[in-house]
């Protein structure tokens, strides 16, 4: 190689090197800043809520990068903090894998969502007129088995998804399936036992061969109070004497309903649902976030609070700016959760928390997130 070669070669190093390092630089100092200004949103709605003992928060950011920390106490006694992996009872978010695992079952031909559930339960007394769609988007009329007794008054007790069934059958719909939409936890109790008879396996090893094992979740079970998991975190409620341990639940009773434990960690990688051809087609995604459409061709719409929302398949899609987005709210003694993907940003945020009624929080603080990173997006 000449001289001339060899100056020129060292010439076009030095220029790429100049221009690359101040764009890595910067990319370096963006990132940082985003993540001051999230982590001081987070710890300010702690810091502002004398009530919130912990939280994880997860983001999985459009560039495919993503962000998990904990903030807060696990553990009140143990002085145990919060981290990226530890495991919370994520209550109704369940219901999005039940959802996902019958779409599933959709694709592989298996079933159909417009199947009568009398094909799955012959001894349900309506079960000719109520569909596998009504049951996802609770349009069925069956009503809440958190309302029927004796659930309502022995939830500690183990139950079996089969003796819940004997329950709901024997529960008078509350209205004509299709008419209306009422939230109801029977619903995914049932789906979840179509799951196990189509699949021929158990709900539990299901959710682990199609659904957690393929998104890389290493740390989502369906749950149990006897198991020892570690990194275990602790629930709790707030009393006229201040903050207790939970009341004890049976977190197996919940089942595919709200019976799966997760991480922060894990739950970030819930955004691959969204994105067609990992799990779930274009097609599924499509048919999962749909609105709600009652027998009347009307869209089922309700209200949460003072928000207007709608179901899709497992998801409460809150009105925000004129769209449905797609989030789930999850509540079981003790623990409150929010997961939003939200499309325009290609984000997905999930947080837990580990206290009653704190659900406001969590879905305002999601909102708050997205905001910052759409924001920052704009610089």
């Amino acid at each position: 190689m000449n001289k001339m070669s060899s100056g020129l070669l060292l010439s076009l190093f030095f220029l790429t090197t100049v221009n690359l390092f101040p764009v890595e630089s910067l990319k370096i100092e963006k990132t940082k800043l985003l993540t001051e200004k999230i982590e001081k949103k987070i710890t300010d709605t702690i810091m502002n809520n004398i009530f919130l003992p912990g939280m994880a928060v997860g983001i999985a950011f459009n560039d495919g990068t993503e962000y998990t920390q904990g903030f807060g106490l696990a553990n009140i006694e143990y002085n145990a903090e919060v981290k990226p992996d530890s495991v919370f009872e994520i209550g109704s978010l369940s219901k999005i894998f039940t959802a996902v695992g019958i779409l599933l079952l959709q694709q592989d031909g298996k079933l159909n969502v417009n199947d009568k559930i009398s094909q799955y339960f012959p001894s349900h007394p309506s079960g000719d007129s109520i569909t596998i769609r009504n049951l996802l988007q609770h349009t069925s009329g069956i009503p809440d088995l958190l309302g029927l007794e004796p659930f309502k008054s022995n939830q500690g007790k183990y139950w079996t998804p089969q003796e819940l069934t004997k329950i709901i059958e024997a529960a008078p719909l509350e209205f004509e399936p299709g008419q209306r939409a009422k939230y109801s936890s029977s619903g995914f109790m049932l789906l979840g036992l179509i799951i196990e008879k189509v699949s021929g396996e158990n709900f539990s090893n299901f959710l682990f061969s199609r659904i957690t094992k393929p998104l890389g979740m290493e740390n989502t079970i369906l749950g149990a109070n006897n198991l020892i998991i570690k990194g275990r975190v602790s629930g709790y409620t707030m009393t006229e004497n201040g903050i207790n341990n939970a009341e004890y639940a049976n977190v197996s009773a919940a089942y595919a309903s709200a019976g799966i434990m997760s991480t922060a960690k894990d739950m970030v990688k819930l955004k691959n649902i969204f994105k067609p051809g990992i799990l779930l087609n274009e097609g599924s995604i499509e048919e999962m976030c749909a609105p709600t459409i009652f027998n009347n061709e009307r869209t089922g719409i309700f209200k949460i609070g003072n928000d207007e929302c709608t179901f899709g398949y497992g998801l409460d899609m809150f009105k925000l700016n004129q769209t449905f987005l797609y989030g789930k709210i999850g509540i079981i003694s003790g623990f409150n959760s929010f997961f939003a993907y939200f499309k325009e940003i290609d984000t997905f945020i999930i947080v837990l928390s580990n206290m009653d009624n704190t659900i406001a929080d969590d879905y305002n603080l999601t909102i708050a997130i997205a905001d910052i990173i759409r924001e920052e997006s704009k610089k």
